[in-house]
């Protein structure tokens, strides 16, 4: 990040600070969650690693559906509300144009956020597993590619192109920890299972987010005339985002047995 932002400050006036903001929105669930996941992962994959080594394995699905059962709402609520975000924090302090950049920088953000959540519990595998020097050499790897994207991105696309190559570096990121530890550790994992929950997890969320957007659209009629227009914006706007997100959330949970959707440590 470091390094992004220095190379950010050849960009022109406002760049440096719609990149900060950006990678703060998406550090939310990523410090809210994947952080925390990791650290509370960490002496039970230790335990693993002495006691049943072969566990590993199940684990490093479960944990990757549970982090893809939890960050791909939040990535598509930030999506939706990438733009507002931006105005309800910057209106009257930028541009337009800024606060629609600050919103794509936002999205482009977001591709990576799964693979970085992933990254913070797979780095606590290797952790586990006592092989530090191979999780330092991925990141090493992976901090050259985002400072290459970082160059190129900047050259042909400003902010953006240095948004997305944070997203590129994660990706890569993700793909280098899940092969070494196939390669050096022999465990391997389930590509054909998690497909299988992918697939039946999209499903679900294609048919609650369309059954959430019938219920928004349809209380938004009944609500007395004066006060659709604070749906619009200000803080109207983000009460009724919210609670059409939770209830969504929570429409996701009830539903999951339903679309046959299993996550080991969700029925814990």
């Amino acid at each position: 990040m470091f390094i992004s932002g220095s190379i950010a400050s050849y960009l022109p006036k406002g760049s440096v600070s719609l990149l900060y903001y950006g990678a703060r929105f998406m550090n939310i669930p990523l410090g809210m969650f994947a952080v925390a996941l990791s650290s509370v992962l960490l002496p039970h994959f230790s335990r693993l690693v002495l006691y049943a080594p072969r566990r590993l394995q199940f684990y490093l699905l479960e944990v990757t559906k549970l982090v893809t059962w939890v960050i791909i709402p939040a990535t598509i609520f930030l999506i939706i509300t990438a733009e507002p975000l931006f105005e309800f924090l910057l209106n009257g302090k930028a541009t337009p144009e800024q606060i629609h950049q600050g919103g794509v920088i936002l999205i482009l953000y977001l591709v990576g956020l799964l693979f970085l959540c992933l990254n913070k519990v797979l780095l606590s595998m290797f952790y586990a597993l006592k092989d530090t020097w191979s999780a330092t050499k991925a990141a090493a790897l992976c901090a050259s590619i985002n400072i290459g994207c970082d160059l190129v991105g900047m050259y042909y696309w400003g902010a953006d192109g240095i948004a997305a190559a944070n997203s590129i570096s994660a990706i890569a990121m993700s793909i280098t920890l899940f092969s070494l530890l196939k390669v050096k550790h022999h465990v391997n994992f389930h590509a054909g299972m998690y497909a299988r929950f992918l697939m039946r997890y999209v499903i679900q969320i294609l048919l609650c987010a369309l059954s959430a957007y019938a219920v928004a659209q349809l209380g938004s009629h009944f609500l007395p005339a004066g006060t659709q227009g604070m749906l619009a914006d200000g803080i109207g706007y983000w009460v009724y985002t919210i609670a059409v997100a939770a209830g969504s959330i929570g429409l996701l949970f009830a539903t999951r047995k339903l679309f046959g959707v299993n996550v080991y440590f969700l029925k814990r």
